[in-house]
């Protein structure tokens, strides 16, 4: 307690180095070789220059502390005859040309003297900065407080320069004082990048952290913001498992998953705000500035327990000391299914069904008759042919996302508003209800797959003093998703449910037409899918959160020079209901044309019911809040002959409910520590101490600590006179230990549990009474999983980094997983579904990371170029299986994810193989063409026995993108191509099985005795499901297919109207764009089976089609 009060006082954030090397000097009448001296000793920069060139300099008189190096050198050179420029770590000098003489002018009243003062944009003035008059050789420059006082007339134009800052220009009006907001111009090394609790210079950056602007998350379309990074950042896996709008699933992972047990999706932080994914996805790209991916130990190890699966830091944007800023950006556009999905009609389904049977030694479903009248469709009624895919759905769907920002602000208060909506339309048909019988309240029902979000976000600072800001931050999201009560996509792929022969959309009276009893009857008596698509209903889902931060920071140079703290508190509360309306019962009928007659599907509903609302306002886990207190103590300062020393530390304490009285707690101390020895030789070491009450008290806390080293090479005199060309060159290396309590599994799990169950008989009275047996058995040694971590890498930009590269290499190894028992002697006495939870598992994860960059002109045409490629395998080193009869049943050493499964090897069973009794066959029935499958233990007899574990894990090991951008005066356009490669799909029973997924056009490729030798797919039965071939508990590599796949992830044109054109307009800046997301995909996976590569799996057929996304918008600033 006694800490927490003390670092509710001295409380602070790790503060950004800045742009460039500071200066403090004092001296009177000092030469300037002894002045460029000092800087070298400073800063570790190089002075160039010759004697000849100190000849005619005057000595100097300074007195500054901390004034930014270019700054410095303007000051002392302003009455110099020496010019200066800045190389890397080098100054140049050189001679300022000669003043032309004066020209004989006519005597003109002289001109008004103005004030002004430069400013950086968060506010700090800009000693030294150069200000002249445009097309004169007028000036002067800025004093320590950035104040300039110079002669210019009302409509001249003053040039504002500064060293690693934009040029500005002003044009001078009436009045006398004025302000002036420079914008800083970043290079590559000097870049901020956001890092765990603080910001570093890129320069000096030890650890593994991608980032990412908003500039390249905004090109692409989507409501998805995760499904914005991928291909765009290296180490980020992404998998889009459904298009359905407003509930897209995407399974994220940093550098591959490294445990089979529990969670592994990464912590999500947002203004250091932790976000759940459910969250972090409907997060708008307008409102963020950057985003870092944290990868390696020493990045992460600052999160302790929460930091082994990765860290997704999202920063978003502020104010800045300027007049009022308005940007509207708003775009329209159409999303379309990446796939149709075909299936047979009537006429093919119906050829099948015959030889499936005929397969099988039965008589035929249909007659020769049947097949004419299917083939021919003069029977509509009788003999229907529905394609119930296109029926029920359309071709395109629309949606529209408008978005306003608002910043502005002076040195005291900076502010930045964002509001926005978004509406995506699904692509369910608004299907007509053509009955007799009027339906109820019809107007009032939205049927259709929808999403629509609104959301605002306030980002407040406060600076009282020049070393105090207070900031207040408010963010709410409202987010409501509507689906059909019935989906519709679980009945149409299904052959019980649905056949295109089954029954007409509608009868001649309009009503819904049902199945013939004699021909087709649905699984369950489930009704017209048009019927529960018109009249079934609606399930919606109101999902609603708020944050709000209050943040205060203050320097506490007073005490000690490099000094800062912050303190900071969080609220987050979400709440999450849900609403649907439904009927008890929808009519439809059977119509039989050979006497006009209508049979109702059930004979007890013969009309609309009106719909019965239900709501449920608490939804599992609902409400739930999250309070968070954070306080900083920082240290960061340069000290003279080049040594650079950073330090924090952070008290972080976490209160989580979930729809529950007893809170989830967390509480950590987090440390960092970082030397630099003139930006040559970088030491960090980072880390934390965490608690959390998952576990037992004796197991809460533990130590999570990293260390890195890097090297820059590029500052090494030896390195630049050898390798002039090379701008950059820097080798890391960081080790260190991180957590994960992630665990998904119930709170207090550790101990024993007992339930009320089974019933006993007290006294003579034959009542029942319940009892308690015992339940779960506890473990209270339990603790959370632990992961190793090293990572090695290597940063180079060559050329004044036209040519950037970038490579990792890492080695993880995930220890401690938590796995229940399953090798406990049966001696024990109890099932294995209550077994205890133990510390057992361990998995490698190890892989590289490699990103190229190229950025070049070609006159007025600009060009980028840039590849990343990430690889990351894991595989199981233990696990606490019983042991295998055979090695091919043993999956340790193999990835997370393998299944075992028969190795079918491309044959099919012939006549040959039936009779010949050396050929290995299953038990049961086999007939020729039924898949042949290997006989690993060489009994002849094709069991359990032989079937594997292979190395076909279902996620991808390996990431590539590719992207390629052009500008040409205000034309743009990028696009981005990815591809992921190494995974496997299984593709489930009632995805694929015939006559129990609806028939495709890959059944048409079955094996029969005339294909034989062409034939992909097994010969039919017609109860294929009753065969040894049923993937569903017989899986084989028959029914496991690479989902390799390449697409054109992204693709934007745009163009920005000229300066001419917008001030017409009255508008600060006007842009055009059109961009496109899942565009274009290759993938062998669609040869086979019509399913997404990236939504393939055992439940392929419940899935509402991944999109393609094409947008038209606007950008226009006020």
């Amino acid at each position: 307690m006694k800490l927490m009060i003390l670092l509710t006082f001295v409380m602070l954030q790790a503060h950004a180095e800045g742009v460039s090397q500071s200066v403090t000097f004092s001296g009177k009448d000092v030469p300037l070789k002894k002045v460029f001296n000092e800087i070298e000793k400073q800063t570790g920069y190089v002075v160039f220059y010759n004697k000849e060139q100190l000849a005619s300099a005057r000595p100097v008189s300074l007195a500054v502390r901390d004034i930014p190096l270019p700054g410095f050198l303007e000051m002392l050179l302003k009455d110099q005859p020496l010019n200066f420029r800045i190389d890397g770590k080098d100054i140049i000098l050189s001679r300022k040309a000669p003043a032309p003489p004066p020209a004989l002018l006519a005597y003109a009243e002289p001109a008004p003297p103005i004030r002004g003062r430069v400013l950086t944009e968060d506010g700090t003035p800009l000693p030294g900065a150069s200000v002249k008059i445009k097309g004169a050789t007028t000036g002067t420059s800025t004093d320590s407080s950035g104040v300039f006082i110079l002669n210019a007339r009302a409509g001249q134009t003053l040039v504002i320069t500064f060293v690693g800052y934009k040029e500005r220009e002003y044009k001078v009006g009436s009045e006398q004082n004025i302000t002036i907001v420079l914008a800083a111009e970043e290079s590559r090394l000097d870049e901020v990048v956001v890092v765990g609790y603080g910001a570093q210079k890129k320069s000096v950056i030890t650890s593994s952290v991608s980032t990412i602007n908003q500039e390249a998350i905004r090109n692409t379309p989507g409501a998805n913001i995760q499904n914005m990074l991928t291909g765009k950042v290296s180490g980020y896996f992404s998998q889009q498992r459904t298009g359905q709008p407003g509930a897209e699933t995407t399974e994220i992972s940093i550098r591959g998953v490294a445990t089979y047990n529990s969670g592994t999706n990464p912590l999500v932080l947002v203004d250091d705000i932790e976000y759940n994914f459910g969250q972090f996805k409907l997060i708008s790209a307008d409102e963020i500035a950057s985003i870092s991916i944290l990868k390696d130990a020493e990045a992460t190890a600052i999160y302790g327990v929460k930091g082994a699966n990765g860290v997704i830091l999202v920063k978003t944007k502020r104010g800045k000391a300027s007049k009022a800023q308005i940007e509207i950006r708003t775009e329209a556009g159409l999303q379309i299914p990446i796939r149709t999905f075909q299936t047979l009609g009537s006429y093919d389904v119906a050829l099948l069904t015959n030889e499936a049977l005929a397969n099988d030694g039965g008589t035929a479903m249909f007659s020769e008759r049947d097949l004419e009248l299917f083939k021919s469709g003069e029977d509509p009624y009788g003999h229907p042919d529905v394609d119930w895919y296109n029926t029920l759905f359309r071709k395109t769907a629309p949606m529209t996302e408008t978005n306003v920002n608002i910043s502005g602000g002076s040195n005291r208060v900076r502010y930045f508003l964002s509001g926005g909506y978004q509406y995506m339309d699904g692509l369910l048909k608004n299907i007509d209800y053509r009955g007799r019988e009027p339906e109820p309240n019809t107007s009032k029902v939205n049927k259709n797959y929808y999403s629509k979000r609104y959301k605002f976000r306030s980002n407040l600072d406060v600076s009282p003093t020049q070393t105090t800001t207070i900031s207040f931050d408010i963010t709410g999201t409202y987010h409501e998703v509507n689906a059909p009560q019935n989906n519709v996509f679980t009945s149409i792929f299904k052959y019980d449910y649905v056949r295109p022969y089954g029954y007409p959309v509608y009868n001649p009276d309009g009503s819904f037409g049902f199945g013939n009893p004699a021909i087709f009857q649905p699984a369950g008596n489930i009704n017209n899918p048009a019927a529960l698509s018109a009249l079934g209903g609606y399930h919606r889902s109101y999902n609603n959160f708020i944050n709000m931060s209050l943040v205060g920071s203050q320097k506490l140079d007073m005490i000690l020079p490099g000094l800062s703290t912050k303190v900071s508190a969080t609220f987050s509360y979400a709440n999450n209901a849900e609403r649907w309306q439904d009927r008890a019962g929808i009519p439809a009928y059977f119509y039989n044309p050979a006497d006009s007659s209508y049979t109702p599907r059930d004979q007890s509903i013969y009309r609309i019911n009106q719909y019965v609302m239900t709501y449920n306002g608490s939804v599992a886990g609902s409400p739930n809040s999250r309070l968070n207190i954070q306080a900083h103590l920082a240290y960061n300062k340069k000290f003279s002959g080049g040594h650079n020393v950073n330090a924090l530390l952070l008290y972080n304490q976490t209160s989580y409910y979930a729809g529950a009285d007893l809170p989830f707690n967390f509480l950590g101390y987090t440390y960092r520590f970082g030397y630099n020895y003139k930006e040559r030789y970088i030491f960090s070491a980072s880390g934390a101490y965490n608690g959390s009450d998952r576990f037992v008290t004796q197991n809460r806390f533990n130590l999570f600590p990293a260390f890195a080293v890097a090297w820059n090479g590029h500052n090494e005199d030896f390195v630049r006179d050898k390798l002039p060309f090379l701008t950059q060159f820097k080798l890391r290396a960081s080790y260190g230990i991180v957590g994960n309590d992630n665990i998904g599994i119930n709170e207090y799990f550790f101990e024993n549990k007992y339930e009320r169950s089974g019933n006993y008989y007290f006294g003579e009275l034959p009542n029942q009474r319940t009892g308690i047996r015992e339940g779960d058995i506890g473990n209270n040694d339990v603790s959370w999983e632990s992961e190793r971590k090293w990572n090695f890498g290597i940063d180079l930009g060559l050329f004044q980094n036209k040519l950037t590269i970038t490579a990792d290499y890492f080695d993880n190894y995930r220890y401690d997983i938590l796995s229940q028992r399953q090798t406990l002697q049966r001696i024990f006495g109890m099932p294995t579904s209550v077994l205890p939870y133990v510390n057992l598992g361990e998995v490698k994860n190890h892989g590289y990371e490699l990103e190229i960059g190229y950025n070049g002109n070609v006159g007025k045409l600009g060009y980028t170029v840039r590849t990343m490629v990430t690889y990351a395998k894991n595989k199981v080193i233990y696990r606490d299986d019983p042991p295998a009869l055979y090695p091919w049943q043993d999956r340790t050493g193999l990835p997370i994810g393998v299944q075992r499964q028969y190795i079918w090897d491309g044959e099919f069973y012939t006549t040959a193989d039936l009779q010949d009794s050396k050929v290995a066959k299953p038990v049961g029935t086999v007939r020729p063409g039924y898949l042949k499958y290997r006989d690993m233990n060489g009994d002849g007899i094709i069991n359990v026995d032989d079937m594997a574990y292979l190395d076909r894990a279902n996620r991808q090991t390996t990431v590539l993108s590719f992207t390629l951008g052009f500008q040409y005066e205000g034309f743009s356009i990028s696009a981005l191509f990815q591809a992921g490669l190494g995974g496997y799909a299984y593709v489930g029973y009632e995805a694929a099985v015939p006559f129990k997924a609806a028939l495709q056009p890959t059944h048409l490729n079955r094996w029969t005795p005339e294909t034989a030798e062409t034939a992909t797919f097994p010969a039919l039965s017609y109860n294929f499901v009753g065969t040894y071939m049923n993937p569903n508990g017989n899986l084989s590599t028959f029914w496991t297919e690479s989902s390799d796949y390449l697409r054109l992830r992204s693709i934007e044109f745009g163009y920005t109207f000229k300066k001419s054109v917008t001030n017409r307009l009255k508008l600060s800046n006007l842009r055009a764009f059109a961009n496109a997301y899942n565009l274009v995909t290759w993938s062998k996976f669609y040869k086979k089976y019509q399913y997404d590569p990236e939504v393939a799996n055992e439940q392929n057929d419940y899935i509402y089609p991944v999109t393609s996304n094409v947008n038209f918008g606007l950008t226009i600033g006020l």
